[in-house]
């Protein structure tokens, strides 16, 4: 009975016990390892395409043997802005929601050292690698269940939610309020506001030469820092006046989670250019393994309020830092270089998936059951990107197209960027450029699961991600 609810030491020491891995899964391991292609306005406008040519200071976050082909110096600042629009359609119910962010995309310095012959170049500076804006919401009525019962059957929620009265005791455990009322459940509207923020960048040391003539190499030591959030407030409401007999009479059950992540870490980048031809280069890179550590800090809480005004609240914080390893990142490309004025750059990545790791996730048999789940559910794949630019005097516009194949096994979620750019001379020595870029897919986000059945989302989403910048070349 709510009346008799008290919360004892003995519920709020099982709290930091029972849950504090399960907050990190295997698609965590997936988010930190998916990247945009273009880190600055003159890339993004080609989709990232510039393997085996300049093309900016974020052609180096591709091969760092490209810095080899600068024939001048030059200092690069560029900010970033993007929006998501998301379509979530639950239990047959479609509802938009969108989001913007925006900050710096990237601040380098590329130095053209004096020799007598061939080149070398080093530099330095920070580019954005990825962003983690998502934005969604559902707002549905559920005749079949409630999120509750996934608390009752979760060792992470089960006693946030007992303190917070959205389960009761019976003479056989514990169950859900809604199940325990009067007739039994007879259905609950949801709504539930989802909302990802947070960004991926690295600060790079990198330096480049004509190695032999026409061969140039390059190294970088990569510096990969990242934030991350994460809020869901899950929202069951009565409306339909179903629950009004004592002690069950719920007027609406919240729940809300939120999880702060910092990323860092390291790996090397080793590439190289070869001039086949004065306009076709050839070019590769290859990442190295890394591993990413994450510190992470979260917390849960679950509210029932009744039809008289009491309420009940069960809460749990924590922290837990962990580490994901990934392997290396192999890439390929060519380009056509101005040939009567214009330039085409193509490129595939290679990426495996499934070779991801977590570990010291604090709970080992989850830890096993995670990297099980990521060989399972992952796979390998090979991502292609393709763009153009052509001079126009002082003009040149740009424009591209990435094709990045679903990384999941069981679910289509591939994805095609769309792109374009524009730099500008404004004089000899300063140059601004624009790019902007289109991204859509689809998605699929599971809400909860009662007896391994999913409540499931699925999404519809668009990405626009639009930078501008200086170059100043000196």
């Amino acid at each position: 009975m709510k009346t008799g609810k008290i919360i004892t030491l003995l519920g709020i020491l099982c709290l930091f016990f029972t849950g504090s891995a399960k907050a990190q899964n295997y698609y965590d391991a997936l988010r930190y390892n998916i990247f945009y292609p273009g880190s600055d306005p003159i890339n993004l406008g080609m989709a990232g395409s510039t393997v085996a040519n300049k093309s900016g200071f974020g052609s180096v976050s591709e091969n760092p043997a490209t810095a080899g082909l600068f024939d001048s110096s030059s200092l690069s600042f560029a900010l970033s802005s993007r929006n998501v629009s998301e379509d979530a359609s639950y239990l047959g119910v479609t509802k938009n929601w969108n989001d913007s962010q925006s900050n710096i995309s990237n601040v380098g310095l590329v130095y053209k050292m004096p020799t007598i012959q061939g080149s070398f170049v080093v530099g330095g500076g920070y580019n954005q690698l990825t962003d983690y804006n998502r934005a969604f919401k559902i707002d549905a009525n559920n005749p079949n269940n409630s999120i509750t019962e996934f608390f009752n059957q979760s060792s992470f929620y089960h006693d946030i939610a007992y303190n917070g009265y959205a389960l009761d005791s019976t003479s056989t455990g514990t169950e859900s309020i809604l199940q325990l009322a009067q007739n039994g459940f007879r259905g609950i509207n949801q709504y539930a506001e989802v909302k990802e923020r947070g960004q991926m960048g690295e600060y790079t040391l990198f330096a480049a030469s004509e190695f032999q003539k026409n061969l140039y190499l390059g190294i970088a030591l990569a510096f990969p820092v990242g934030d991350y959030t994460y809020h869901r407030s899950f929202l069951e409401r009565d409306l339909n006046g179903n629950y009004q007999t004592y002690p069950y009479n719920v007027d609406n059950i919240d729940s809300e989670d939120r999880i702060h992540d910092k990323l860092s870490g390291f790996y090397a980048r080793l590439g190289f250019v070869y001039k086949l031809m004065p306009w076709l280069n050839i070019g590769g890179s290859y990442r190295t393994k890394s591993t990413l550590k994450v510190k992470e800090t979260y917390y849960s809480s679950v509210q029932t309020t009744f039809d008289d005004g009491d309420n009940y609240k069960g809460d749990l914080n924590g922290k837990i830092n962990y580490e994901i390893q990934s392997p290396g990142r192999l890439t390929l490309g060519a380009s056509i270089i101005d040939y009567s004025g214009l330039s085409v750059n193509g490129s595939v990545e290679y990426m495996d998936y499934s070779k991801i790791t977590m570990s010291k996730l604090g709970d080992k048999s989850y830890e096993i059951t995670q990297n099980n789940n990521i060989e399972s559910n992952f796979k390998q794949v090979w991502n292609y990107r393709i763009g153009a630019s052509y001079k126009l005097g002082s003009i040149e516009p740009r424009v591209g197209y990435a094709y990045y194949p679903s990384p999941r096994k069981y679910f289509d979620a591939s994805r095609k960027f769309y792109s374009a750019g524009l730099g500008i001379g404004m004089t000899n020595h300063l140059m601004l450029n624009i790019g902007v870029q289109l991204a859509r897919w689809n998605d699929n986000v599971s809400l909860y699961s009662i007896n391994n059945q999913s409540m499931t989302a699925g999404e519809k989403v668009d990405r626009i991600n639009a930078m501008i910048g200086i170059r100043a070349v000196f």
